[in-house]
């Protein structure tokens, strides 16, 4: 029992805060992240034709959305 008491386990206590991460953590999947190691340079979204380059991770960062639009 003491793993869910240390302070770095690292659990969403809230959905909405959860749900923020899955979004960064897909984005960043999909858009930033080489598909393997054979391929570093191509995301799978180049590989699927949707974005022409990678997104950074700042590029990333700077990405806003807000609920309802």
């Amino acid at each position: 029992m003491s793993r869910l008491v240390r302070r770095s386990w690292a659990a969403s206590k809230l959905r909405q805060r959860l749900e923020g991460h899955l979004f960064l953590w897909t984005c960043y999947r999909n858009y930033v992240r080489g598909k393997t190691n054979h391929e570093p340079r191509t995301t799978p979204a180049m590989a699927l034709g949707l974005q022409p380059l990678p997104w950074s991770v700042p590029a990333l960062l700077e990405l806003r959305v807000f609920p309802g639009s």
